[in-house]
């Protein structure tokens, strides 16, 4: 507190992580004991600073493969932390209607919610807190695959069909004349 009674008092904030306090403001009368004050107590707040939680691309198709969602994390100062603070659900329906609610990143086409939750410490104390709510669509995969040309004449036998799965998908079927469902 500046001495001619101004009442300034001045706190660099870089030193101040967050939490709480209490300041405490007294008079220290030098050396003339004419004037006495009640010490004034003032609890404060310092909170957590909000830290950028956003998605990138959460469009991804099928491949057999979990598929996490693209998420960045920046503080206010520009900088982006490591990941350990940060937790990720997954809830949705894939689309054969199972219902997903995992923090593991789902495999099954479908449209899942991702909840994104960010605690940042400095040493003990929290510093950066975050939150966000976004999507991630998984979408089916396009069956992609080689037909061997298979003309054969007419003898009244079956014939094999010589089909190869060109991006693995597990299941390809193959309807022939609308009558036959052949499973690859």
């Amino acid at each position: 507190v500046d001495v001619a009674g101004n009442g300034i008092l001045t706190q660099d904030p870089s030193e101040l992580k967050a939490g709480v306090y209490t300041q405490v403001a007294f008079l220290i009368d030098l050396g003339n004991t004419m004037y006495y004050a009640e010490p004034i107590y003032r609890t404060f707040i310092v909170a957590p600073q909000i830290a950028d939680v956003t998605f990138g691309d959460s469009d991804v198709t099928y491949d057999g493969e979990q598929h996490a969602a693209d998420i960045s994390i920046v503080h206010k100062d520009g900088t982006a932390p490591d990941m350990d603070g940060v937790s990720v659900w997954y809830v949705g329906t894939d689309l054969a209607g199972n219902l997903y609610d995992s923090a593991d990143a789902p495999v099954n086409a479908g449209i899942y919610m991702v909840y994104v939750t960010y605690v940042g410490y400095a040493g003990d104390v929290i510093q950066y807190v975050g939150f966000n709510v976004g999507s991630l669509i998984i979408n089916p995969a396009v069956p992609e695959f080689d037909v061997k040309d298979g003309k054969v004449l007419f003898d009244g036998k079956g014939h094999a069909l010589e089909i190869t799965n060109t991006n693995n998908l597990e299941t390809i079927v193959i309807i022939i004349d609308g009558s036959d469902n052949v499973t690859i």
